[in-house]
């Protein structure tokens, strides 16, 4: 079976569905449909106390938690939405995305706050939310999915499913109504609904096809066994013919920072001492810091570019990019010493201010810094040179001081058992 095969079946099952679509007036928002299994829990609670809620208050995750007032009756994902939709015999509707999603929070403004399609949702599939941070297993699966079926992809990802988790049709952001071309979500909604009472099997030769393919993908990519070092050189190679030596990064835009690549040719350099390894990365990382894609003002690094040369941000600031750049920023400090210490302590500032109870950045002033980002990668024992560090008293004082007292509390449990105040080097 091959992706060609996948997209002819996916086609034709798109045509059923989107077909009769083109041929709809817009419908108005505020139609009332019956609602059944859309009961919301009542119990109160001290985030408020008047209005109804449903399953995903119950969730860890911010995400979850704030579709938690949806009319939408939502389900985590979990066995007991499964089994809701064999007994029912109901497609699943799976919702994909992130807490710092634009587009997200736009399709749960139109369609997941607008109580007709909230009825339409309710009465003829099973809902299910998924923060795609908290489950990239899921997102992974099923944007590969998307893939297959000829899609972009992107988040919110839109998927329908078989109550067995086959996906037989899926897009990414749907308007609450159609136009410009674009089908709307309650027409997608009840044209699938359609197909599934009428076309049953077309849907489910559509479902068995794609996840045979998603199937051979997963077989394919399974390793023959452990690479050789020869890997290691491969990978470089591959590296250097992508790399962008006037403006660093690696491809054209829009251009992701891809810390993982400057973790990978660090660790090249210190192994082979090749000297284009540690180019590659300085002027990468030197460049990303100097462009618009680094907030100057509040610190931090936006997800992405959409140019090729960091100017243009996608102004969106994830917590995984400032974990994973910091890093890759604290290995090259460490090799050429002062030149990104402003860059280090501004995103660790950045980072620690992100406040656990109501998940808002703050920002921060960043006078002041001093030795903190000395001291900071003292105390984690991150070393990527083969030095030995200690911390002197005054460094252990300037950490525990201070506004940077609760920010090195938590430096310090991590380090608790795991790390001592002077080792080797990591690497």
């Amino acid at each position: 079976m091959n992706s060609r095969h996948v997209h002819r079946t996916q086609v034709a099952l798109a045509a059923l569905i989107l077909a009769p679509i083109a041929f709809l007036e817009p419908q108005s928002a505020g139609v009332v449909f019956p609602r059944q299994h859309g009961e919301r829990h009542t119990e109160s609670s001290s985030m408020d106390t008047t209005r109804k809620h449903n399953r995903l208050f119950y969730e860890k995750s911010p995400y979850l938690r704030q579709h938690a007032y949806n009319p939408v009756d939502w389900y985590p994902w979990g066995e007991e939405a499964f089994e809701r939709a064999r007994e029912e015999d109901k497609p699943i509707f799976l919702s994909i995305g992130y807490s710092t999603c634009h587009w997200c929070h736009v399709m749960e403004r139109e369609s997941f706050e607008n109580e007709a399609i909230a009825a339409l949702l309710n009465q003829h599939f099973v809902s299910i939310k998924v923060d795609r941070e908290e489950r990239p297993d899921v997102d992974r699966i099923y944007m590969t999915a998307l893939h297959a079926m000829g899609q972009n992809g992107g988040w919110p990802m839109s998927m329908f499913l078989t109550p067995e988790l086959k996906p037989f049709y899926g897009g990414t952001y749907f308007p609450p109504e159609s136009r410009y071309g674009r089908a709307g979500f309650p027409d997608v909604l009840r044209r699938i609904h359609d197909v599934w009472e009428k076309e049953n099997l077309k849907v489910l030769e559509s479902a068995n096809t794609i996840t045979g393919f998603l199937e051979e993908v997963s077989a394919g990519s399974a390793p023959a066994g452990v690479p050789g070092v020869d890997a290691l050189d491969h990978g470089f190679k591959v590296f250097t013919e992508t790399y962008d030596p006037v403006f660093g990064g690696f491809g054209g835009g829009p251009k992701f920072p891809r810390p993982s690549v400057f973790n990978f040719l660090l660790r090249y350099y210190r192994r082979t001492g090749n000297p284009d390894a540690l180019e590659m990365t300085e002027k990468s990382l030197q460049k990303i810091s100097l462009g618009g894609i680094y907030d100057h003002i509040g610190g931090g690094f936006h997800r992405y570019s959409v140019d090729g040369e960091w100017r243009v941000p996608h102004f969106e600031k994830m917590l995984y990019d400032q974990a994973q750049l910091l890093n890759a920023y604290v290995d090259l400090y460490q090799l050429i010493a002062e030149r990104f210490r402003e860059i280090l302590g501004n995103v660790i500032v950045f980072t620690s201010s992100f406040d656990e109870e109501s998940k808002i950045f703050e920002i921060r002033a960043m006078a002041g810094m001093g030795n903190l980002i000395t001291a900071a990668i003292k105390w984690l024992g991150r070393n990527p040179v083969g030095m030995q560090f200690e911390l002197t008293s005054s460094e252990e004082n300037h950490l525990r001081s201070g506004k940077f007292a609760k920010h090195t509390r938590g430096i310090n449990e991590l380090s608790k058992g795991a790390i001592s105040k002077k080792q080797p080097g990591l690497l």
